[in-house]
């Protein structure tokens, strides 16, 4: 069974990014308990850490994966999202302006309407679309408009969902004069519409006419949207209840890490001996953290797989965070890489199975998704072909070419 989910951050033209993060309190992502370890017992190997994952079920990849067994789904057009449960999928297509839902690794619509959705247009079971002339809120699994009238104003180009809690839907959206943050109500009224900080986004040119769009990496943190730069290097803060800066943009020495209490400031990169402050969102100090890298870790799921975590649970550099919050690996100084059981690895992580006891990551070159154990012995090698990125969504890992082209790996 396919575990509900929520999309990464970022992306557009023609790869994948990950990003950012959520926290404690009056959390606008959905989220779940962590299960507390057991303690080791004397003479035997040390039980793994416990982490404390915050985020929705979906960030992590269906344990089904942990066998190795994957079947291929290239999907007809442009990758919108999925439904909760990852049994439909959203596709948009240029060629005819055809938003299409297709049940999961299969030809059969499920529903269809006029109009184009973005990547990360889907949070949850809901989907910001432009139908009609008109940004519209459907439901993701059924294609019934929730809202059939969004109040945006502009010539909007893409919306990303970023969350939603109670009172609103949290959205970015890019347009002819930049990028900004929005509050939807379910009524499809803008309770606040802020800019994103300059700086916190770039295009950047891929030649042939392509071009990677690397938009700010904004998720709700608690009461908060907060953003990076895709380099980390970048931090604000906002209320999500008015829109209202709580940390105004600075740039970093190094990196900004989001935590459930506020940012991790790292101090200096790769050096175990190196205390990090923690800031909170108030500005005042939560204490601090030494060993933190930022050449290119962050724990996967990551922050921007709508994962944060505690502080505390970034020391040690953990590669891995399961659901229960069972972390392994280490993140190495030589980026990307981890260790797995004393094992060195090389390639980008992608996600992690729930349990916590399998991975996914691509080769350096692009030219295989691996799955490992977390001994790091290798479950099964996909050969692919330059694969540009992958991304979890809905628990199911989505790989991205050139062209907008993507494909599924699902479990068998």
């Amino acid at each position: 069974m396919l575990t509900p989910a929520r999309r990464p951050r970022a992306i557009a033209a023609t790869a994948v990014a990950v990003t950012l993060l959520a926290a404690a309190g009056c959390s606008v992502v959905p989220t779940g308990p962590a299960t507390p370890g057991s303690p080791a017992t004397p003479g035997t190997p040390a039980a793994p850490s416990i982490a404390h994952p915050v985020g929705p079920e979906g960030a992590w990849l269906d344990d089904a994966y942990a066998a190795g067994e994957v079947t291929e789904w290239a999907l007809p057009g442009e990758l919108c999202g999925l439904s909760a449960d990852a049994t439909v999928t959203l596709v948009s297509s240029t060629p005819d302006v055809t938003i299409t839902a297709y049940r999961t690794g299969t030809d059969q619509q499920v529903w269809q309407m006029p109009g184009l959705c973005s990547q990360d247009a889907t949070f949850d079971d809901e989907a910001f679309v432009f139908s009609e002339g008109q940004v519209k809120r459907v439901e993701a699994a059924t294609g019934k408009v929730l809202t059939p009238k969004i109040a945006i104003e502009g010539a909007i180009e893409q919306v990303f969902h970023l969350g939603r809690d109670a009172e609103a839907s949290y959205l970015m959206s890019s347009d002819t004069d930049g990028m900004f943050l929005r509050a939807i109500t379910d009524a499809g009224e803008t309770r606040w519409k802020i800019p994103v900080p300059e700086g916190m986004y770039e295009r950047r040119a891929l030649g042939e006419g392509a071009a990677l769009d690397l938009p700010a990496l904004c998720l709700p943190v608690s009461e908060h949207i907060v953003c990076t730069d895709a380099q980390y290097q970048q931090y604000a803060a906002f209320d999500a209840r008015t829109g209202a800066t709580v940390v105004p943009a600075a740039r970093a020495a190094f990196a900004v890490v989001p935590v459930a209490e506020g940012a991790i400031q790292v101090a200096s990169p790769g050096r175990a001996d190196a205390a990090s402050p923690v800031v909170g969102f108030d500005g005042s100090p939560r204490g601090e953290v030494t060993d933190v890298i930022s050449t290119w870790g962050r724990p996967f799921p990551s922050t921007g797989q709508g994962v944060y975590l505690q502080a505390a649970d970034h020391q040690g550099r953990p590669a891995f965070v399961g659901r229960n919050g069972t972390t392994f690996g280490v993140q190495t100084d030589v980026g990307p890489g981890i260790s797995l059981a004393d094992r060195p690895l090389t390639g980008l992580p992608v996600g992690v199975t729930a349990s916590g006891t399998a991975a996914a990551l691509l080769d350096e070159s692009g030219g295989a998704t691996v799955f490992v154990r977390a001994d790091g012995s290798e479950i099964r090698r996909v050969p692919r072909d330059l694969v540009l990125g992958a991304v979890v969504r809905s628990g199911v890992l989505v790989e991205q070419y050139l062209g907008q082209k993507y494909v599924m790996l699902l479990p068998a």
